[in-house]
């Protein structure tokens, strides 16, 4: 019976932890003032170089601050690709880039060794990312975000540990010679 509660949490964290059929990025990005954002990058794909269908969250261009609503198609803009390597090889993005869109614009984010920059389809419509009008920026992160399978085994793992710590003190006991 003991063993049965031990094992019972980890069958169920193995039974969930299939194959991953996506996976998610957090990415940051600031040329170190008024060009800044961040928010997520979404895929179908398991296994790098990613091709991101989908980006959610804000972003500040020059100033600007407005919601990402989407993913622009590739080559929609500055000949786009879409594609993450993750971990960067050399960079998180190819000099085409991923464009995200907002409300009013699209944004292009390329790799142009050693830095990253971003230019505005309004004000760039050629997409050429040498400032002026892009920007260079100073900082562009991206990290994975666990699978919930992931966080599952992790939890199973903490209680399977905790319940071995919870039995190995209850053994022990203090004997008193008389």
């Amino acid at each position: 019976m003991r063993l049965a509660k031990l094992v019972a949490p980890l069958a169920f964290a193995l039974l969930i932890a299939g194959q991953a059929s996506a996976a998610v990025f957090d990415f940051s990005y600031t040329d170190g003032g008024n060009t800044f954002g961040s928010g997520q990058f979404l895929t179908d794909d398991v296994n790098s170089p990613f091709l991101i269908t989908s980006v959610t969250g804000s972003e500040t261009y020059q100033g600007v601050t407005e919601a990402i609503t989407g993913v622009g198609a590739v080559n929609s803009y500055a000949s786009n690709d879409n594609i993450l390597s993750f971990p960067a090889a050399p960079g998180f993005v190819t000099f085409s880039g991923i464009t995200f869109t907002t409300a009013t614009d699209a944004f292009n984010i390329g790799f142009l060794n050693p830095i990253y920059g971003i230019v505005q389809q309004s004000t760039d419509p050629g997409g050429f990312f040498g400032p002026p009008p892009g920007v260079a920026l100073t900082d562009f992160s991206v990290s994975a975000v666990p699978e919930p399978s992931t966080w599952a085994m992790m939890v199973a793992g903490f209680g399977g540990l905790g319940y071995a710590a919870f039995r190995r003190g209850r053994k022990t006991g203090v004997s008193v010679a008389a």
